[in-house]
């Protein structure tokens, strides 16, 4: 129940995230409205804070127990980055030019090595978790 909970928590606070980067938006502010800027400000973080303990989170429900801040920030970063390479995957089919084309792979290559590197990054705190074999 817990990590049903805990995955809940992750996608609705991605889905907050997106909607949050809404483009055109309009500014309600007006000048020299500190409250306001404050209040927009912990609106804007609130919802990568809780992103990141709701991971936290899951990986502690599903057994972890060490690094899990190193392997808190390599699980979002690869999922992020697998991401960033579907968007690069969508970029030609949106831009339908050649300028589309070069830099939609561009965003794949960069974004599918910054995926390995998280995934391995990801391996190793998890096999530096795993007790070692005792010596005889």
């Amino acid at each position: 129940m817990k990590k049903t909970l805990a995955i809940f928590l992750i996608v609705l606070f991605t889905l907050m995230i997106v909607g949050e980067s809404q483009v055109g938006k309009t500014s309600h502010l007006q000048q020299g409205d500190m409250a306001g800027l404050l209040g927009r400000v912990i609106a804007f973080l609130l919802p990568f804070v809780g992103l990141y303990y709701s991971t936290k989170w899951l990986l502690k429900c599903s057994g972890h127990s060490h690094k899990l801040g190193r392997q808190t920030w390599a699980t979002l970063l690869f999922w992020y980055s697998i991401l960033a390479a579907l968007i690069g995957l969508m970029m030609p089919v949106f831009e339908r030019n050649l300028s589309g084309l070069i830099l939609g792979g561009a965003m794949v290559a960069i974004w599918s090595l910054s995926a390995y590197a998280c995934k391995r990054w990801q391996k190793r705190l998890r096999a530096s978790e795993q007790p070692s074999m005792p010596l005889n």
